[in-house]
């Protein structure tokens, strides 16, 4: 075998290395470089609704099998309020293309890996337990949990309460999507039925207008 310099090989030094590898991976990139390695993606999605076209993909962020794609379907939702400007809505086939071969072949499917913690955890409150969807975060739930705990103590001026009921109405949006995923997965079992559309996830994601004003 020859040598480096005879095979004109450069080898790069430890510095040079570790920034490449940095510039690739996506914790250093913004959303918007997705549309460097796939560059008409983004005509692709502005034909579309932004606000009907996310509510269907969000469905995806509630079914289990799909927790270590988190990552994925979070950017084509942020994609999708940012940069869809029209009044189509999208198809299984068309989410399917978004996510599995545009969104699939970019360096951010890259950071995706196979999920770490449960997908649903449980917080306590002064107002009762909810629960909540882990998504990316390995024990949020833990680190959550700290900041209510610090919130709960925090003096009893009209700021603090005003933030304490913003939190609360936000667990309580999670909370009721969770009663609403039950539902609906028993729904499945005890009529034998089989999710063919997207549609049918977005369900879990829709409130009525009398459990808004109760919560």
């Amino acid at each position: 075998m020859g040598s480096d310099s005879e095979n004109n090989t450069i080898l790069p030094n430890e510095a040079d290395f570790s920034a490449s590898l940095l510039s690739l991976l996506a914790t250093h990139r913004k959303i918007s470089a997705v549309f460097e390695e796939q560059p008409d993606l983004k005509a692709n999605l502005q034909v579309f609704h932004p606000f009907r076209s996310a509510e269907l993909v969000a469905g995806l962020l509630t079914q289990p099998s799909l927790q270590a794609n988190t990552l994925r379907i979070e950017l084509l939702i942020h994609l999708l309020v940012a940069f869809a400007a029209g009044h189509r809505k999208p198809n299984r086939q068309k989410i399917d293309n978004w996510l599995n071969t545009e969104l699939g072949s970019t360096v951010f499917a890259m950071m995706e890996d196979p999920p770490e913690d449960v997908f649903v955890s449980n917080v306590t409150t002064a107002d009762g337990n909810f629960r909540i969807f882990e998504g990316l975060w390995e024990s949020s739930d833990f680190y959550l949990q700290r900041v209510l705990n610090v919130i709960e103590r925090l003096p009893g001026e009209e700021n603090s309460r005003q933030l304490k009921r913003e939190i609360l109405a936000i667990l309580k949006l999670s909370e009721e999507m969770l009663t609403q995923y039950v539902v609906f997965e028993m729904r499945l079992k005890v009529l034998h039925w089989k999710i063919k559309k997207v549609s049918l996830l977005r369900v879990r994601m829709k409130f009525s207008l009398t459990v808004q004003r109760a919560n």
